[in-house]
């Protein structure tokens, strides 16, 4: 992210210019490129194992709500419909801000390794009556070589988004949703606490 970035927020939160604009439509986009520092803090969060306890504690969280016991920290939504599935992992205190960022492109990884391609890496900026709203996305589908041959095709866990939500550039939530397809030129797809127990377990 390049200065015209940051000068952006500022404009929209300190500015009238652009109100009664759509709220809905982003008034920036850009690719997803992580910057050398964001790069080496992310390898150096992987090889110190920090990522560990972090993961064990949302599984922990995921486990809990699917059992409608008492949630942990961090507090973990649970989505479930016969054609998505999901889980929201908001942020608390005193997780690092980087840490939560790491967490989004680490999910990314993992999901990558599992036999999928990213197709989308973007992030957009929106109005929020007095605040800015940015969402970095990854979007991930199953790879080519993950389909079977014939006319089925190996879906897998579906596509995977990925959302990483932002309020003035402070950690808000991470949104990991599977949407599968539904038809006789699929495959069933796979179960959804499979993908949480490769992801986070």
């Amino acid at each position: 992210m390049d200065m015209t970035f940051f000068e952006q927020i500022f404009k929209r939160l300190f500015s009238g210019k652009n109100k009664g604009k759509s709220a809905a439509l982003p008034y920036h986009s850009e690719l997803i490129n992580r910057n050398i520092s964001e790069r080496g803090a992310y390898f150096k969060w992987l090889q110190g194992q920090e990522h560990q306890p972090l993961l064990s504690h949302i599984y922990q969280a995921y486990q809990a709500e699917k059992k409608q016991a008492s949630s942990l920290d961090p507090h973990v939504n649970i989505y479930n419909t016969p054609y998505s599935n999901g889980l929201a992992i908001y942020y608390q205190e005193p997780w690092e801000h980087m840490a939560f960022q790491h967490l989004f492109d680490l999910l990314r990884d993992k999901v990558t390794s599992l036999g999928y391609r990213l197709s989308v890496s973007d992030r957009k900026l929106y109005d929020q009556e007095n605040a800015v709203k940015t969402v970095e996305k990854h979007y991930l589908k199953p790879t080519p070589a993950a389909f079977e041959p014939g006319q089925v095709l190996n879906q897998m866990y579906g596509n995977i988004l990925l959302e990483y939500i932002l309020i003035n550039q402070k950690p808000n939530y991470i949104k990991l949703m599977a949407n599968v397809y539904a038809g006789r030129n699929y495959s069933q797809a796979k179960d959804f606490d499979e993908l949480i127990e490769k992801l986070f377990n």
